[in-house]
């Protein structure tokens, strides 16, 4: 029977996490067929991974790829190789509710819209969080991010698909502003359409690292779809931390010049050791912290100087 939805997944060295994904979606509660199709971006070796899709009760496909191309080309792969009119996108380290399919897959069918799911961290895994943990939360349609999103095909296709130019973020924002300005699609938030999302632990250092990396390409989304410069900080920072970071850089920087620079790292410390602490003891956590914004904001900079567009 022709699937009435295709979910893909692009996975990346995650072959447990994969697994609780799949689990999930063998609990979906839709009374039509659905297929699942995961596209492995070159993880190497998939003995486990093929174990794990081998003993799962789904309608699943495994493409697999010998190397690393980026998640827009791994979730290109996917949604060419759809049977269904509708797709829908997750991640490997998200696991949908019963209702996920069901609730994205009736808003889908009216015509017209993408649609956008909600998202919250996993509350069994929210009892180990530390103050360098990462997960995902979605309560808007602002961002269309991947971990949750629901698709025509059509219109996937009618767009070229993911552009695979963006290899650290971005890529499933530019995805539907374009099917919205060229479809002249509307985006629709449909909160039953629930998804929990992994808590990644993490220290310090992992996080620097990451973050430096992990938002050099939205600059390139503002630069093609400047309306989205709405959902800054004032139009031009990515976080509403960063003005502070910048402000608090600045003042180090000068403190040779001038001893009373030092004043200017006050509101950083403000916004971040009361208005808004990380989890943790402040004291202990505020120089990790203060890395960590200090690297987002170096990775802003950098991808504004690659594609030639204002982010800090």
């Amino acid at each position: 029977m022709t699937p009435a939805v295709s979910v893909v997944c692009a996975t990346y060295r995650r072959p447990q996490a994969l697994a609780r994904l799949l689990a999930a979606l063998a609990k979906q509660d839709l009374d039509e067929p659905f297929e699942v199709i995961v596209s492995d971006d070159g993880s190497g070796d998939l003995t486990e991974t093929r174990a794990i899709v081998a003993g799962s009760p789904l309608d699943i496909r495994l493409l697999e790829h010998p190397t690393n191309r980026g998640p827009a080309a791994a979730r290109n792969d996917g949604w060419q190789a759809a049977r269904a009119d509708v797709v829908a996108f997750t991640d490997d380290d998200c696991q949908p509710t019963p209702g996920w399919l069901r609730a994205g897959l009736m808003q889908v069918r009216k015509g017209g819209v993408l649609v956008v799911g909600r998202v919250e961290p996993d509350p069994a895994q929210r009892a180990n969080e530390g103050p360098w943990s990462r997960s995902l939360t979605i309560r808007d349609a602002r961002f269309m991010q991947t971990a949750n999103t629901f698709y025509a095909r059509a219109d996937v296709a009618a767009v070229g698909g993911f552009d695979e130019v963006f290899r650290n973020g971005g890529e499933d924002t530019d995805l539907g502003m374009r099917v919205i300005e060229q479809l002249g699609r509307a985006r629709v938030f449909e909160p039953d359409a629930f998804v929990l999302h992994d808590v990644h632990p993490g220290t310090a250092r992992t996080l620097v690292r990451a973050s430096a990396t992990r938002w050099t390409d939205l600059p390139l989304v503002l630069r093609r779809h400047p309306e989205m410069r709405a959902a800054t900080h004032h139009r031009v920072f990515w976080k509403r931390t960063h003005p502070a970071t910048l402000l608090a850089l600045a003042g180090l920087a000068a403190l040779p010049a001038s001893p009373l620079t030092a004043l200017l790292v006050a509101p950083w410390l403000v916004d971040r050791g009361w208005r808004h602490p990380v989890q943790g003891s402040r004291l202990r956590t505020l120089p990790g912290t203060f890395l960590v914004d200090t690297a987002e904001v170096v990775g802003c900079v950098r991808g504004s100087i690659r594609h030639r567009s204002l982010l800090l």
